[in-house]
This record gives structure tokens, sequence and C-alpha cells, in this order.
């Protein structure tokens, strides 16, 4: 089977790093990666990021300014057969994505080339952007914020000091209001150039015009800008407590969420998924036969996820509708499978090892799906990865390796558990 995840790397006279996959797809994505996130802001205008990725797809000079269904209709037509998604603002990169039928790439780049680069930056448009910030933020939150409020406690709890525990995507009111015309225009003017930038193309194209293409559309100085490098995060755990948000209730037969969260130096890679693989399997077979034997209709699903962040790894066990009075047997349940003696947790460490490899060999998939991996490695790891690397990795890792994990960084006493209403 080919390989999807070869991807050839051009860095640019403009510093514009290109990873480039030709397949006879069809179509043509193009996913441009800005590295500056809600995790660079600046400690008095937080939020800012998130509402200059707001002002870069609304509106550019050069192409009359439309409203969202507009725009879409209009960027669908014969001519263009293009669609642009929405950015995308995460915690260290802003991403701009877009589709189009093959023959239609040349449009379809140039039009990306001015959203990023000629932005309609006007106080009118800066003030549209920052009540649809606060829209946001009220449809993931709730209207009350105390969801937005009990991550923020969550988000200091995690990082103590470090910048990353006051950074969100979505602000308060007054941080949002702070923000100021020349606040953005600065900001863009020194983030939004293509040395800052690394641009993610698959499909049909003629590699050399799309090349030529990219260099005269993104030009500028290799020595623009760099990616801001954060100080290292804080490796130690948090102290073992629980949050629990105001409005969770005690009642014992109310559903809650229940989240451990653990900490890592980042680059545990495969190790760290072998370990969460293990444990996903280990936790969802108790809990099932858990819910067997209750003589209750209501159950809940719990599992273990990796998460790998350019500053940190973390490692997330999650459970969804566990009843109060079930709150004890969980954490027994969760307590018990961490303290798992060698002899019992390393036969289903490599089980789970030979599961990773089935996943990565048997791996195909839609093109959004692998242009969202491809964004991933990128931010993670500095490229993609294609997935005889991948394969070649998990080989290299034994189970002990992956069992060290527990008891050094994940335990029972050390992870940070969240309590909130589910």
């Amino acid at each position: 089977m080919r390989d999807p995840m070869v991807f050839e790397k051009v860095v640019m006279p403009s510093g514009m790093r290109v990873f480039l996959e030709q397949a006879d797809t069809g179509q043509v994505a193009i996913t441009v990666i800005v590295h500056v996130g809600y995790a660079h802001d600046p400690p008095n205008r937080r939020g800012l990021s998130h509402v200059a990725e707001h002002l870069m797809t609304g509106a550019t000079r050069g192409y009359r300014r439309r409203g969202y269904g507009d725009m879409t209709l209009w960027l669908a037509s014969p001519r263009r057969r293009t669609d642009m998604d929405a950015g995308v603002t995460e915690e260290t990169h802003t991403a701009f994505s877009s589709t189009s039928l093959a023959g239609h790439e040349d449009f379809q780049l140039r039009y990306m080339a001015h959203v990023l680069q000629r932005p309609m930056l006007t106080a009118d448009r800066l003030a549209e952007e920052i009540e649809a910030v606060k829209r946001e933020r009220s449809h993931y939150y709730g209207t009350e914020d105390k969801s937005h409020t009990a991550l923020q406690r969550t988000n200091v709890a995690l990082f103590g000091k470090h910048v990353l525990a006051k950074r969100l995507p979505y602000p308060d009111d007054d941080e949002l209001n702070r923000i100021k015309l020349k606040d953005v225009r600065a900001f863009h003017e020194r983030c939004y150039v293509p040395s800052n930038m690394t641009m993610i193309i698959h499909g049909q194209f003629n590699r050399r015009r799309m090349l030529r293409l990219i260099e005269r559309l993104f030009p500028g100085r290799p020595d623009g800008m760099t990616p801001p490098i954060l100080p290292p995060v804080p490796l130690i755990t948090p102290k073992p407590h629980q949050i629990y948000e105001r409005y969770l209730t005690k009642r014992p037969d109310e559903p809650v969420a229940m989240t451990w969260t653990w900490n890592l130096p980042p680059g545990q890679g495969w190790k760290l998924n072998m370990l969460a693989a293990a444990l996903d399997t280990l936790i969802t077979d108790r809990v099932r036969r858990r819910n067997r034997r209750t003589k209750t209709v209501v159950t809940y699903e719990a599992g273990c996820e990796a998460f790998h962040c350019p500053h940190y790894d973390q490692l997330h066990v999650e459970a969804e509708d566990v009843l109060v009075k079930r709150v004890p047997d969980l954490r027994r349940i969760i307590r018990s499978i961490l303290r798992w003696p060698p002899e019992k947790m390393l036969p289903v460490l490599a089980r789970a090892k030979e599961l990773l490899m089935f996943r990565e060999e048997q791996w195909d998939t839609d093109l959004d799906t692998l242009m969202e991996q491809a964004i991933d490695d990128v931010v993670t790891f500095g490229a993609p990865v294609s997935i005889d690397q991948c394969l070649a990795e998990i080989g290299a890792v034994t189970p002990s390796e992956a069992y060290a994990l527990l008891g050094e960084a994940i335990s029972p006493n050390n992870g940070l558990i969240v309590i909130s209403s589910s």
C-alpha cells in the first residue's frame, strides 16, 4: 500500500517551509500553519491571536467584502471551485485550510495569500470579530461562563506559574475589550510573515508551477521571524487534589464527568501511546464489567488517551455520565489498574503494541483526516511522519519502557482530578 504521509520538504527563499505530496485525488488541499497561538498572547492582550485569526478570514484587500454565506457560494462558483475553512487558533499555532478541485489551485493559493497577507484590518471589523469570539465562548462554555472559569482554574493547577496557566482561546470580556486595532496590526506585521509559516499541500497539482507560485505570492526574508519559543513547561505533576465546579450537584443520582490528567516532559512518543492503549483497554473492560453487575440501567463509559504537544505531553483518563454515588467506585478501578505489577501489566502492553502496529498498517483515511494528521505532526514534530517511520518507532519501543512511566511520572497520587457537571 502506498504511504500517504510521505511528503517532500522544500524551504522557500522566504524561509517558508513547504511539504508537498502529489496524489491523483482530483482535488488539492492546502493548509498554512502560522506558528503563533494563544500561548503567545501578550499578558495584557490575551485573545489577540484568536481575534487576529477571525480578522484574517473575514475580508481582504483586493476582494470585495462578503458575508460568510455569500463568500462560501462565491468561492464554490464554477470559475473557482474552492472551499475555504474558517481559521483555527490553537495553543502554539493558527491554521488556515482550503480545498479546491484540481485545476483551480492557482486561484486557491492566490486567495489564501490575500487572506493571510492582505486582510482588511479596520476598527469596525475588529469590534465585530471581538463580539464573534465572545459568542463562540458562550457557545462552548455556556452563557454563565462557569465551565470557562473551571478551565482557568484547571490550567492554573496544571501549569502553575507558567504562561500556559493564563493563556486561553476565549479570554474574559474585559481582556478582549482591551485589544486595539494597533495591537492587531502590529501582531499581523510581526507574526504573519512567510518565515513564520509552514504550508502543507496534498493532491493533484503541478509541483514546479506550485512552487513558483508560492515563491511569488509569499515573498519575504528568511530571517523575518522564526517561531516564538515558550519557556519550558514545569515537569512536576500537580499535587493531588480535586477541582469541584460550584454548580456540581451532590445528589447521588446526578451524572458527572471525571478527568485525570498527568503532565509529562515532551517527546514521550510511542511509549506513552502504548501505555494509553493498554490503560484504555483495561479501564474500558473493568468499567463495562462493573456496569453489567449493577442493577441500574444508567451506565457510563471511561477510557484513556495520550496527547503530544510541542512543549509537554499529557495522559488523560476520562469518564462521562458517572453517577455521583459511583464516583468512589470508579476511582478505585483507576487506582487499582495504575498499581498493577509488571507481571500483570507487561503482557497487556505487549498486546497494546501489536494493536498500535496493526492500526498503522491499516491506516487508510480521507483527505481531511490526512491533513489534520499532517498538521499535528508538523506542529509537534516539525514534519509529517510517514507510516513506515511510525511502524519503526513503535517496533523500537519495549513494553518495559512504557511500563516505566507508571510510578515515574504517572501514579494515582500525582494526577490532577477534575469532577464537573456531565
